[in-house]
């Protein structure tokens, strides 16, 4: 058995997994009358006055045995089918009309928004999945960057997986913790709800040469609606300052075009806030360690004097990086990283007493951090 067949049992089992883990007493015929949904999309329709238009994935696992199995067949293995309502509710609604059995959202993995819908407003469009019993309160959110998340669910990636499992599968890939960064659909609506900190979730997009899809960078949030976006090396910066990247992995321009990298970085920063005249100034405490993965051009010895030589540029270049992108969240009113939360929860007598969105943007801050570069012994 070649390498894609035995992924595409692996994706078989994974769906028959799905159809026998689900919550509930049912018998086989009733579980065969169930469509599952593995991927929500949800876009602002403009031309039919804003409505919402509600897109789901279901797998077909029908297609999903490799070629000449019995039952097995190929083509597409999902559909994707679309509603537009002037709800979400009202749209699900309306999708059962289309299914020939229950449409179930049980096993929904994802949850994208399309970016015009983001930037609109997007507690309405999540309330019901929110509020329902139904739906998994750990399905990720993403934003769909560049295009719709109808578009995003319609396409085909080249290596015909089940576009909904690789989403799941990227939010458990330790390894993408370093381009962006995940969140589950109960922490986003939490953060909506809280009015002390803002939401952030990863950007999406598909590239149509390659037939791939791009997982990377970040949409930030001001309340309900999405601010802006960091690029890869701003979400880099992001995850370091509020305490996210654990295994990831950073590239530093040196001088006369050579680059260091290091791998397996992981950063642990604390968030103080200090009382300057009855106002407040944040005060960022960040130590990063990380082995040297690739030093390009020419041999470096790393002596102990070097090595701390090293230290020091880097230091400085992820400082600047640290400084441009809190800056880029004030500028855009984006308080991702729990600065009001924090003086919430250290400072109530000035939180009661100050307009946080009024004092965001221009709240003063310090950055005090420390670089370790552990030497790899087989590059010294």
């Amino acid at each position: 058995m070649n390498k894609k067949n035995i992924n595409i049992g692996i994706q078989v089992a994974v769906i028959l997994g799905f159809l026998l883990t689900i919550a509930g007493c049912w018998d086989l015929e009733e579980v065969d009358r169930r469509i599952f949904a593995t991927t929500i999309g949800i876009d602002l329709n403009i031309s039919q006055g804003d409505e919402v238009e509600l897109s789901v994935q279901v797998p077909q696992p029908q297609k999903m045995l490799p070629p000449g199995a019995r039952m097995g067949g190929t083509g597409k293995k999902f559909n994707t089918i679309s509603a537009t309502a002037e709800t979400v509710l009202n749209a699900f609604s309306d999708l059962q009309v289309k299914t020939a059995g229950e449409l179930v959202i049980q096993q929904n993995k994802s949850i994208i928004m399309g970016e015009e819908a983001a930037r609109r407003s997007v507690s309405p469009l999540l309330d019901w999945l929110l509020r329902s019993a139904t739906a998994p309160p750990q399905a990720s959110v993403f934003i769909a960057h560049g295009t719709t998340a109808k578009d995003i669910l319609s396409f085909v990636p080249a290596q015909e997986n089940l576009p909904g499992l690789d989403f799941a599968q990227a939010a458990q890939s330790v390894v993408k913790y370093d381009r962006t960064f995940f969140i589950p659909i109960w922490k986003f609506g939490q953060k909506l709800a809280q009015g002390t900190t803002d939401a952030y979730a990863p950007l999406i997009s598909v590239d149509q040469a390659e037939g791939q899809y791009h997982i990377a960078g970040l949409a930030v949030f001001n309340g309900n609606r999405m601010a802006g976006e960091l690029s890869q090396e701003e979400t880099q910066s992001f995850g370091i300052l509020a305490n996210l990247i654990k295994a990831g992995s950073i590239t530093i321009d040196l001088a006369r075009g050579r680059k260091l990298t290091l791998r397996n970085v992981s950063a642990n920063t604390i968030l103080k806030v200090k009382m300057n005249r009855r106002n407040p100034v944040f005060v960022v405490k960040t130590t990063i360690t990380g082995s040297l993965n690739e030093l390009t051009g020419g041999y470096l010895k790393l002596t102990p004097t070097e090595n701390r030589r090293l230290e020091k540029i880097v230091t400085k270049k992820i400082y600047s990086r640290m400084v441009a992108v809190i800056h880029k969240l004030q500028q855009l009113d984006s308080d991702t990283l729990d600065f009001g939360e924090q003086l919430r929860a250290q400072h109530q007598d000035v939180w009661q007493r100050i307009a946080w969105k009024k004092t965001f943007p221009t709240v003063p801050f310090r950055i005090r951090l420390k670089v370790k570069i552990q030497r790899d012994e087989a590059l010294r």
